[in-house]
């Protein structure tokens, strides 16, 4: 199992960037982690090394980038252009334009989240794999199962009306 670093409390680079991060999904993320009614956002970093101290372990020694075989795997993407080991981690957590629409090969396939699909489920492309299926809104939380250097399948959890958590193997079209 890979981590990517992900946008993280530890991650917000500036104010406009919290602003994104909080409306799309940060505050519930807080929220989770904190037993304040409101999140306190100067004190949520000793909460979660508190309460959770093996998920603050988790964050804090996360990958920017894991190279295998003929994939990359990566928050949010890469800078087209630009070798991987001069990636900026900016770019690795928050490219989103000059990725999403690049649609020459990046050396790799590099399977991603960080931008929510149309489709709300994974989407293959030639040259990348989008994994972000809106679990906060959605309540799909998506995975790319790669076996032997290929795609094999994916695994997705989907929340039911009843509150149970339903894990299914999804092939696309």
């Amino acid at each position: 199992m890979i981590f990517t670093c992900v946008n993280s409390f530890a991650a917000l680079i500036t104010d406009e960037d919290a602003v994104n991060w909080l409306d799309w999904g940060g505050v519930a993320t807080v929220s989770a982690y904190s037993s304040r009614p409101v999140p306190d956002f100067e004190n949520i970093a000793a909460d979660i090394r508190r309460v959770f101290p093996r998920h603050a372990e988790l964050l804090e020694n996360a990958l920017t980038f894991k190279e295998i075989g003929r994939f990359c795997f990566v928050h949010a993407g890469i800078r087209p252009g630009v070798q991987l080991a001069r990636q900026t981690e900016y770019d690795l957590r928050w490219i989103r334009a000059g990725f999403l629409d690049h649609i020459d090969g990046f050396g790799h396939v590099v399977l991603h989240g960080h931008t929510i699909t149309k489709s709300l489920w994974p989407e293959v492309y030639s040259n990348r794999i989008a994994l972000d299926t809106g679990a906060y809104r959605t309540g799909r939380l998506s995975a790319a199962v790669v076996r032997r250097d290929a795609l094999s399948h994916f695994v997705c959890t989907e929340l039911t009306e009843t509150g149970a958590i339903h894990v299914g193997e999804w092939q696309p079209d």
